[in-house]
């Protein structure tokens, strides 16, 4: 008829949209789940670590806001740990209960599983945040549970502005996610316990009054404490090639040998020895060494006292001693022959004193003869004579 028609189709592209909303979110999902894994690399932190994953929620997966939070299993409350986003405040006054709430966040910490709420406003187990959730424009949510030991240790939380936000694409990988961050979270714990422990093994062994070393079954150095570096006067990187008997005297390395290997075998050895320095000069020390197991077998841990002001001592108490027993012959020898010298006496007065008494009944020549006689006795001599 000549006249122009137009022709208008309706087409419902609801589902295409929805479609395309899902494969945007899950891109960003994809992206989350990348950035995290590079910062599980890079942060051997627990703290750190729990900032940038949320951090990364919000600036990469598109998030109003996210926090991850820990179960105080003493008193059952929900405590906040790090967030990221727009909470203003919203996080912490929470105050949730394991024993006295049902929100999403305290059923996955007691199921172990995740919890959705699709849509805030119509969740009945929101309802005592639902208004403070709405004043900061979170439509929909999901909490997912940080796992140690198959045991929820924390979880992390997600805010999103839409609702239906988490399809079951969306909780898988944000399941995905939190079981990688639980065993990056379960490696740093070990890391940190090492770290304690070496910490803590480093701590006793630097107390320890004098030397402290650890052999290996060859005999081999392979732990010490700075005090023996400090007596050896040898670097790290020098005692860590080294054997025990190697801090002796040549001719006094066979016995050393030979006394680890009592340790090996009885168990334990105490032993005075003297540990050679750099400079070759001897130290004598004091060493209780015992048997242990190490990780590649058994091995012996000693520690030694350096005595050499004991051995000063004994030597200058052996000294003191000589001089003492020599200071006493020579004395008992003094007094040895005083009382020699006292008996001759003691014998002249006791003759003359006789000789006196029987001087009355003599004749002048007898008294003469028998004084004589009694000289000659006194003074050991072979004969005597008068003269006149």
């Amino acid at each position: 008829s000549g006249r122009e028609l137009v022709s208008v189709v309706w087409r419902d592209i609801t589902e295409s949209r929805q479609r395309e909303d899902s494969i945007r979110r899950l891109n960003r999902a994809y992206a989350v789940l990348s950035d995290v894994n590079e910062a599980i690399v890079r942060l051997p932190d627990v703290g750190a670590l729990q900032a940038e994953v949320c951090r990364i929620a919000v600036e990469v997966g598109g998030f109003v806001m996210a926090w991850i939070g820990h179960l105080d299993e003493t008193t059952g409350q929900v405590l906040p740990d790090q967030q990221a986003g727009h909470s203003d405040g919203y996080v912490e006054q929470l105050n949730m209960s394991i024993h006295l709430h049902n929100g999403p966040t305290v059923r996955a910490l007691r199921t172990g599983e995740p919890a959705v709420m699709f849509d805030i406003a119509q969740e009945a187990a929101m309802r005592p945040w639902r208004d403070a959730a709405a004043l900061r424009g979170y439509r929909s949510s999901a909490s997912f549970p940080i796992l140690a030991a198959g045991r929820p240790r924390a979880m992390l939380a997600l805010y999103a502005r839409t609702t239906g936000h988490f399809d079951s694409e969306q909780v898988a990988l944000y399941s995905r996610l939190v079981q990688d961050l639980a065993h990056a979270l379960e490696s740093i714990d070990a890391e940190q316990a090492r770290r304690k422990e070496l910490s803590l093994r480093e701590q006793l062994m630097e107390s320890v009054a004098g030397v402290f070393f650890v052999l290996d079954a060859d005999r081999r150095l392979v732990m010490w404490n700075r005090r023996f570096e400090e007596v050896t006067s040898y670097s790290h990187d020098e005692i860590v090639q080294t054997h025990a008997e190697d801090y002796f005297a040549a001719e006094a390395r066979a016995v050393v040998i030979e006394q680890i290997g009592q340790v090996f075998t009885l168990g334990e050895n105490l032993a005075e020895v003297p540990l050679r320095t750099r400079a070759g000069r001897h130290v004598p020390y004091l060493v209780l060494a015992r048997r242990v197991e190490l990780d590649g077998g058994l091995g012996v841990v000693g520690t030694g006292l350096d005595i050499s002001d004991r051995v000063r001592a004994e030597r200058e108490l052996a000294r003191h001693r000589q001089h003492l027993e020599e200071l006493v012959t020579l004395r008992t020898a003094e007094l040895e022959a005083l009382n020699r010298r006292l008996a001759r006496e003691d014998q002249r007065l006791r003759q003359m004193l006789l000789l006196s008494q029987q001087a009355s009944s003599l004749t002048e020549a007898e008294l003469f003869q028998r004084g004589t006689d009694v000289a000659v006795a006194l003074t050991g001599s072979a004969a005597g004579r008068l003269h006149g």
